[in-house]
C-alpha cells in the first residue's frame, strides 16, 4: 500500500508486544499467500477498521494449511487498536523502523 495512507492515518507509532507479533503474523500469510490472503482488504488495501469483515472468507478457505494461517492472523490483528494495526502495517512495509 501507499505511504499516504500511512500518513493519512496520522502516522501512528505504537510499539508493543502486540504490534511486533502482528507483524510476524501478517508475514507469515504473505510468505503462504505472495499478498493478503483472504485479509487482502485489510493487508494489502489498509481497510484497518474491515477485520472482522474478513472472518468470513477465512471461513469458507479450503485449503486448511492456508486458513490455519490466516485464521491465527485474525485472531491477533481484530485485537489491536487501529493505530496498533497501522503501526504493523506500516513496521511490514517498512515505512517506519523499530
Amino acid at each position: 500500500m501507499c505511504k499516504d495512507c500511512y500518513i493519512e492515518a496520522g502516522e501512528p507509532r505504537v510499539i508493543n508486544e502486540k504490534v511486533i507479533k502482528a507483524v510476524e503474523l501478517i508475514e507469515a500469510v504473505y510468505d503462504e499467500h505472495g499478498a493478503g490472503g483472504n485479509l487482502h482488504i485489510v493487508l494489502d488495501d489498509w481497510n484497518t477498521d474491515l477485520v472482522e469483515a474478513c472472518k468470513e472468507f477465512i471461513d469458507a478457505e479450503t485449503d486448511e494449511h492456508k486458513k490455519s494461517i490466516e485464521l491465527l492472523c485474525y485472531d491477533h490483528i481484530v485485537t489491536l487498536t487501529e493505530d496498533e494495526l497501522t503501526t504493523a502495517l506500516a513496521l511490514r512495509e517498512k515505512f517506519i523502523t523499530l
